[in-house]
């Protein structure tokens, strides 16, 4: 949020493009300005030109800058200081000159003025990461914690807490003095709620932990006040997941409170701070405190709400193993509670129960130790409540629909309030029900489909379940069952099939209200339709219901409908969605970048548009991927992944079209008269046949050259998803398939199969699902040829794998269309040239030291895989008089990995040149993930030396 005001600020002021130096240079100029108004002006850029260029130079400037503007200026100008220094806090670690830094800040705590004293107090605090061991700092601390003005008490305090929790000194140092102001008589009220929250941070040590325990429990027993009880227990929880020993006592204290206090407000207190001890720590439970919670959620006199809230505190545990393992069946407590309580009235009571009978469905399904029996209970539990949410989401909808239009309006402007955050009553017919009721509904349809993923046998009773109440006369369409019916189909090939009629019924009678609110609910019917269809011809009726959508919808709709099309492989209906909107878009890149994909699928619409003459189709579709990659790097030259993508296919194309070529010559071109000389002269039987066997194995390494492109491709792609990446391991492997099975017929020598990864059988979506199909497909053609032979019946064998993978329709990943995270490197290599283009001029013999810094970037939070570490790779080549760079003596490579530290990394290498001549340094960087896996995506830097 600081960097979004920064970058709003900034574009407001109209600063320029410009480097780091001139930044700096202009915010220099306003920081001296007379004016308190341009002082202030250039303060608050500076979190802005941080972010922007996150180097420890700069940074080490800009914070001296600041300090100096602290220790000359007023207190407005302070307070500002203060704010860069807490929006800054990650860069703080990049400070060199730390003491000169705190000197002059430190400088001003002499001020006569309270205020500044607290300014400089807190400011203190919000570095306290870099200077935790200051002894001076410490005793201000202390000094101004016995001060009479509240500002700067309270300042001290905000600085105490900051420290303690760095610093372990201090905060031993501090446990006494602050226990003793929390007891003592004269301290504020007020003031002791304010210092009871520091002590979450005194576990350094167990000596310390214990005293503190030990404080806090008699301070609930002193001041049972509401207020000193929540502080302290949320104190208390804090500080038992910090040392983790005094766990367990901190559940049992909390239930104690749970079941004892009747203050609502303490009661959820009590349960926030359980559900965190079950979030973090699940195997700290043990059977006895579970068995307690659960006779406290089947209590007659508990408030609905609060037993919702209670039961929620499962819903983490039973993610655990540790807990599921012992509560899974039936006859445990904790079930026959969860059963009961999943037919409540109380929609938020059975929605919490359904969750947790979810969650320890699908481990005993993934374990497999669960009874057919007990299964059959669990999922006549969720069936009911998901059929109950339905039915009742169906009545609200009615209501609403009998309601007149300023009923309608009064409640949607009390939807649209933002502290609507009271529990639902369910007797009540409050306005709140209608959008609670839409929760209610995610979470039933999401515990659907999270059972029917892990047992996919289940999915035909549920998608039945979902789409039955489609099936009537005037059933309003949510858009929640549209996602969880994608949901289903996204599972496994061929669920929502049979439903197609209701589905393309139910678009049609949609399509004819044209109105803003049911334009998501075409997308996701579309797109239910293109699952339900994938993988086959497409229908008439799909063709026509959706052009007739098409035409009533925007083009921002029609984009999103030719994307699912693209994506499920409806290239016939994609082409034209991407043709009618190419020229009705105002950008050239985006003209580009609608022309490549409308090329794109006329592309793979051409492989299937003739199939009695696949080699026509083929020569017709590559001819056009041309014109594809062309649109595409005229789009933009951002689109990397998207460029490469396509021209990878077709190369794959071209893979395919001389192969089938290859195996039309065999029957054209007969073995020569000299084979058998041919044969004793080279020791290899397989030459007897001829002209072919050199050309099917030259197809097979041209098979395994495209393979090891597709894992290139693979290992530039950081930010995709994990079906992006399977999609791109399936490819891999098909060509890898594809090339033992030529080879299994132009090669003497036994090779083994390559070898498919389990996970992608099991995770994959529908796309993936697809494409394992398809190699399923293709093991059994290959299956029906054995003999080491080159046969007819061998090459139709290949002639037919090769048909089958062509006309495939191939379903683009959605990395294609999607970068769900962003993650980019910024490298900063010196020295530089003094002239960009000039080399760098070094003596011969001398060592040549290279220091490359660089900061990581992350354009959207992290989803995936994050960055644990950079390898940084530096090569020198000689470059010849032909400006030739070929492996000579003088070329040398090292590799170093570094772990960044608040995005932030830097290395040195030390080169020597021994030859006189002109030197080329490539600098090139590459992400190492949290699982160890290396990822090359293409961050290079390249420096020219001349050794004289």
């Amino acid at each position: 949020m600081p960097a979004l005001r920064s970058a709003i600020c900034e574009t407001l002021l109209g600063e320029p493009d410009q480097d780091a130096n001139s930044a700096l240079i202009e915010l220099d100029k306003g920081l001296r300005s007379s004016r308190v108004g341009e002082q202030c002006e250039a303060i608050v850029r500076f979190p802005r030109l941080i972010e922007k260029y996150p180097f420890p130079i700069l940074i080490n400037s800009s914070f001296l800058k600041l300090a100096d503007v602290f220790r000359l200026g007023n207190n407005f100008l302070r307070l500002w200081v203060l704010r860069v220094c807490q929006q800054t806090e990650k860069h703080i670690d990049k400070i060199l000159n730390i003491d000169e830094f705190v000197r002059r800040i430190y400088s001003v705590i002499h001020s006569n003025d309270p205020v500044a004293r607290g300014l400089t107090l807190r400011t203190l605090g919000s570095v306290a990461r870099i200077i935790p061991e200051r002894g001076q700092v410490h005793h201000s601390i202390r000094t101004s914690l016995d001060s009479h003005n509240a500002v700067e008490v309270e300042s001290a305090i905000y600085a105490a807490a900051q420290f303690a929790a760095q610093s372990k000194s201090f905060a031993v140092s501090m446990c006494s003095k602050i226990s003793n102001m929390i007891r003592g008589i004269s301290t504020d009220v007020v003031m002791k709620l304010e210092l009871i929250p520091i002590l979450k941070h005194m576990h350094h040590d167990t000596t310390t932990a214990t005293m503190v325990r030990t404080l806090c429990t008699d301070l609930l027993e002193k001041y049972p006040a509401q207020d000193f009880v929540l502080v302290t227990l949320k104190t208390l929880n804090q500080l038992a997941l910090s040392i983790l020993v005094d766990v367990p006592k901190q559940i049992e204290l909390l239930l104690k409170f749970l079941i004892e206090d009747k203050r609502p407000l303490v009661c959820k207190c009590a349960i926030s701070g359980l559900y965190q001890i079950a979030k973090e720590g699940a195997h700290f439970w043990s059977e006895q405190t579970i068995n307690n919670l659960v006779s406290f959620c089947q209590s007659l006199n508990v408030d609905n709400s609060l037993k919702a809230d209670a039961i929620s505190v499962f819903i983490p545990l039973t993610k655990s193993p540790a807990i599921c393992q012992f509560h899974y069946s039936t006859d445990s407590l904790l079930i026959k509670m969860c059963i009961a309580e999943s037919s409540s009235l109380h929609q938020s009571v059975a929605g919490n129960a359904v969750k947790v009978l979810t969650n320890i469905a699908c481990y005993c399904f993934e374990e497999e130790i669960m009874s057919e029996n007990d299964a059959n209970i669990l999922k006549v539990c969720i069936q009911s409540y998901l059929l109950s949410v339905l039915s009742a989401g169906q009545q609200q909808f009615d209501d609403i629909r009998n309601l007149s239009n300023e009923e309608q309006i009064l409640i949607n402007n009390i939807l649209k309030l933002d502290n609507i955050d009271e529990p639902m009553d369910v007797d009540g017919a409050t306005p709140e029900n209608f959008d609670k009721g839409s929760n209610y509904l995610r979470d039933g349809l999401r515990s659907s489909v999270m059972l029917c993923k892990a047992n996919k046998s289940l999915i035909p009773d549920f998608v039945s379940l979902v789409v039955k109440p489609l099936q009537q006369d005037g059933f309003e369409l949510n858009p929640l069952i549209c996602e969880a019916i994608a949901a289903f189909g996204g599972i496994l090939p061929g669920t929502l099939l049979p439903f197609l009629p209701v589905f393309i019924k139910q678009l049609t009678n949609l399509n004819k209200n044209i109105n803003h609110e049911s334009i998501a609910t075409k997308v996701l019917l579309c797109t239910v339709i293109f699952q339900a269809v994938a993988g086959y011809e497409e229908y008439d009726d799909v063709k026509q219901v959706i052009n007739d959508v098409i035409k009533n919808t925007d083009l921002w709709t029609n984009y999103k409908i030719g994307r699912a099309a693209v994506r499920y492989g409806h290239f016939y209906i994609s082409s034209r969605i991407f043709g009618s909107l190419n020229n009705r878009v105002g950008s050239e890149q985006m003209h580009f970048w609608l022309a490549a994909l409308e090329t794109i699928s006329t592309a793979e619409s051409q492989l299937t548009s003739n199939p009695s003459n696949l080699l026509g189709n083929l020569g017709q579709s590559i001819s056009t991927y041309y014109r594809a990659i062309a649109a595409l790097k005229a789009a933009s030259l951002m689109l990397i992944f998207q460029t490469e993508y396509t021209r990878l296919r077709c190369e794959l194309l071209q893979c395919f079209m001389r192969l089938l070529s290859t195996c039309n010559s065999f029957c054209t071109t007969p073995p020569p008269a000299i084979a058998s000389a041919i044969v004793q002269a080279t020791r290899d039987e397989m030459q007897s046949y001829g002209h072919i066997t050199n050309q099917l194995r030259k197809r097979a390494k041209e098979f395994k050259g495209c393979a090891d492109l597709y894992w290139r491709l693979y290992q530039s792609a950081f930010d995709a998803d994990p079906n992006t990446l399977y999609h791109l391991q399936l490819l891999q492997h098909l060509c890898l398939l594809m090339a033992h099975n030529i080879e299994s017929v132009a090669v003497p020598n036994k090779c083994e199969s390559p070898v498919l990864d389990s996970e992608l059988e099991k995770e994959g979506s529908l796309e993936i699902q697809l494409i394992v199909k398809c190699r399923q497909e293709l093991l059994e053609i290959m299956s029906t040829v054995k003999e080491k032979a080159i046969t007819h019946k061998h090459i139709r064998s290949l002639k037919k794998q090769a048909s089958l993978l062509v006309t495939t329709p191939m379903c683009f990943p959605r990395y294609f269309f999607q970068t769900l995270q962003s993650t980019t490197i910024t490298l900063a290599v010196s020295p530089q040239p003094r002239v960009n283009g000039e080399p760098i001029t070094v003596n011969m013999g001398s060592n040549f030291v290279v220091k490359v810094e660089g900061v990581v970037q992350h354009g959207t939070k992290a989803k995936f895989r994050k960055v644990d570490g950079i390898q940084l790779t530096i090569t020198s080549q000689l470059v010849t008089r032909n400006h030739d760079t070929r492996p000579t003596e003088g070329n040398l490579m090292l590799t170093q990995t570094v772990k960044p530290h608040k995005d932030f990394f830097a290395s040195e290498f030390c080169l020597s040149f021994n030859q006189g001549s002109q030197h080329q340094v490539h600098i090139e960087a590459a992400l190492i993930d949290d699982t160890a896996s290396v990822w090359q995506i293409g961050v290079r830097n390249t420096l020219t030396i001349k050794c004289h």
